[in-house]
């Protein structure tokens, strides 16, 4: 029946919401996440997989409000900078937590 179907498709592995109430034990930092080829994303800490190098994404610590869709995205030269050398671009380095 239907609510079997809709069961199983809720029962796939989505990642998990992220929490930004830092009053919340189960509080998720957000991360400003670049690689080498220029694609960026935000969403919570990333482990790598064994296979992967730990230089396949750099991340950075954002404020909880980062958002690219308001802020715009970066240009592909600008994300390739922020890998090569470990700081965010300048126009959004006051919503970054680490101090860069």
């Amino acid at each position: 029946s239907s609510s079997s179907s809709l069961s199983s498709s809720s029962s796939m592995k989505d990642p998990p919401p992220l929490i930004s109430s830092k009053n919340n034990p189960n509080y998720t930092p957000l991360y400003l996440h670049v690689t080498p080829s220029g694609d960026h994303f935000t969403g919570p800490p990333i482990f790598a997989a064994k296979h992967m190098n730990p230089t396949d994404v750099l991340s950075i610590r954002v404020n909880d409000d980062f958002d690219l869709e308001t802020l715009g995205e970066m240009t592909i030269q600008e994300a390739h900078d922020v890998y090569d050398t470990g700081r965010i671009v300048e126009r959004w380095r006051k919503y970054t937590i680490d101090t860069q």
